[in-house]
């Protein structure tokens, strides 16, 4: 059984998915995988992860659904969320962050400091 943090990464792009996946493996980190909404949710239950990094647009269920749905089922047992999202306005980051989000980033990002915040909301969540 592995000891590792796992991270769930939801977007509906594959190459986001597989770049941000990646790049939290290198870093140590374990991965799951979702393309959607539905599947992030799905996945959620499913495979417990410590932390997830939301798109907040993708086919099915948005992101901040997502994120409502697990914080009414238990606020307090729901995973952090980090939203990775082309939605760049301070309106939106603002909205983000007020609902109760651990972080927020826009695309284009930066790989290194994607995984340097998941590890700061780890370390403060843990």
């Amino acid at each position: 059984m592995s000891t590792r943090p796992k991270i769930l990464v939801a977007d509906d792009d594959r190459d986001i998915v597989t770049l941000v996946a990646w790049a939290l493996q290198d870093a140590g980190y374990a991965t799951v995988e979702a393309q959607d909404g539905l599947e992030a949710l799905r996945m959620t239950v499913q495979q417990d992860p410590d932390l997830l990094v939301l798109d907040l647009g993708m086919p099915g269920l948005e992101g901040d659904a997502v994120f409502r749905i697990l914080r009414a089922r238990g606020a307090e047992t729901a995973p952090p969320v980090i939203f990775l999202t082309a939605k760049a306005s301070a309106k939106d980051r603002a909205a983000g962050l007020t609902m109760g989000a651990a972080d927020y980033m826009i695309k284009p990002f930066d790989v290194a400091e994607l995984v340097a915040r998941v590890g700061n909301t780890l370390a403060r969540s843990g």
